[in-house]
Parts: structure tokens; sequence; C-alpha cells
């Protein structure tokens, strides 16, 4: 699924004294449940029976990363507009401090530091962090049901090849997903490196929704097929790495954001560990 009907949006009134310390980058994050059966041509936002869940709409590896620059402070704002579950809201490769909720800005001492944040049905949270690790890190909700979409292991897109699964045997459930698990991308080509039996071949144009986008530049070979169901991408880039990405048309290659490149060759110019820092 890439777009859902129903989808919402927050409404958000800024304080007259910015509250500090000042973000440099603020981000909104709404979750939604749909329920898509089979034969239906409507997303279903209110059923409480969902098979599917996005953020801002859209369910990973469709989700855009959010891109930010080293050494930022960054707010995310998690609202939860879900009909029945609540969402532990967890990231990778950061500490973050809970800094407020629907009813607007916690005191800062009482700020609680923490990698996951419980966010209810109907509430909002907001967390900032200090972005000082370099990378892509994924951002997702910690329920692990809530990380594949559809209730049925590995599905949305399938990733990874399937055997003997009896679940893949019951028609009509699952509904065959497009499967990532045998494609790759070569540029801008979509190249077959086998079958699964259990899932539809992805085209070109599919696989270039998600790896054409400007925000998904440089990421690591192959991201997509471990971001999926309610699930992102947080990425902290080094400012010339960052200034290149989103000020120019420039092509970016794979694993150009990798702190430690893969093939060994070393780290990416610009690109250093930074020690922690307090928010």
């Amino acid at each position: 699924m890439q777009e859902a009907v129903g989808m919402v949006v927050p409404f958000i009134i800024h304080p007259k004294v910015v509250h500090t310390p000042v973000v440099d980058r603020d981000f909104v994050l709404v979750a939604q449940q749909f329920s898509i059966l089979p034969n239906a041509t409507i997303p279903n936002s209110n059923a409480m029976d969902w098979n599917f869940l996005t953020l801002n709409g859209r369910s990973g590896p469709y989700t855009t990363p959010l891109v930010c620059k080293l050494g930022e402070r960054v707010r995310i704002r998690f609202i939860n507009f879900s009909t029945l579950h609540q969402h532990p809201m967890h990231l990778h490769g950061h500490t973050f401090w809970i800094t407020g909720t629907e009813g607007g800005r916690i005191p800062d001492s009482a700020w609680i530091p923490s990698n996951n944040v419980v966010v209810g049905v109907a509430q909002s949270r907001d967390v900032e962090f200090i972005a000082n690790n370099p990378g892509d890190w994924v951002l997702h909700c910690h329920m692990f049901h809530h990380m594949m979409n559809h209730m049925t292991s590995q599905v949305g897109p399938i990733i990874r090849q399937v055997k003997n699964d009896p679940g893949f045997q019951v028609p009509g459930y699952p509904q065959i997903m497009k499967g990532m698990s045998s494609m790759k991308m070569e540029g801008m080509k979509a190249v077959s490196e086998g079958d699964n039996e259990y899932a539809m071949k992805m085209t070109m144009k599919d696989m270039q929704k998600i790896t054409s986008r400007r925000e998904t530049q440089g990421m690591r070979d192959g991201w997509y097929k471990g971001v999926k169901g309610l699930f992102s991408v947080v990425r902290v880039l080094p400012p010339e790495l960052y200034d290149k990405l989103m000020n120019t048309d420039e092509p970016i290659p794979p694993n150009s954001s990798t702190p430690w490149n893969p093939h060994g060759r070393g780290a990416m110019p610009g690109m250093r560990m930074s020690q922690a820092v307090t928010p």
C-alpha cells in the first residue's frame, strides 16, 4: 500500500515565545490503522480489524526518510490516530528526551531520557535528541506484528524467501503481495535475482517509487528490504553530504551514508562518530 484514504493532518499552535533549547528540525509522524479486506477498493480507517499500518499515510518502505544534519537538535512529534493500538515508537542510534504531550510542553525538570516512547490512542508525544550519530537509523513501532503489516510473517512487501508456510496456501489470505526479495536495483533498473513463488514480481516502476526519491539516495544497498509496516528511517548526514543530497541534483552512490563502508573502504570523508551530547 502506498497511499491511504482518510489520512489526517495535525494542527500545531506554536508558542509566542520559542521553547528552549531551540530545535533545528521539526518532524511530525501520524500513525494510522487501515482495514483493506479482499476485494475492497477503499481503505477503512475506522475498522477495528485493521491489517495495514501507516506513518503519514504510507507503509514502509514507501515512508519518506527523515533527513537531518549531523549535530542538529531534532524534534519528532508522534501522533497516534489509530483506532485500537498503542505504538511504542523506537529510534535506533540515539537517546532522546520526552519533552511534550498532547497537553503541551513538559517542564524540563520532568523530561525522561529514553529510546522508546509509548504513544497511546489519541495521544501525542514529542521527543527531542541531538543527531550526533551519523548514518541511517530505523525508526519503528516496537510491537513486532506492527513491523510487517497484514499480521503475517514477512509481509508488506515480502522481503525473504518463504517455503512451506501453510498460511500462504490459503486462497485470498494473505493476498498476494509484491515481493522484493528477488529484486535489486542497478542504477535505475530493476533486476531479478531469482524467484519467490509467493510474491508478485516488482516492476522497474515499482522499485523506482521506492528508490528514486531524493531522500533515499546514498542509503545502503537493499535498505528497503528491512523497512516495512510502521517503519521509517532517520538519516543523520555530515554537512557536506546533507547539502549535496538536499540542495543539488547530483547522483549519490549507495552506501554513502554508512559511517564505515560495508565494503571495507573506510569511513566516508567528514563522517566521524561524535561523543554523546546531553539534550
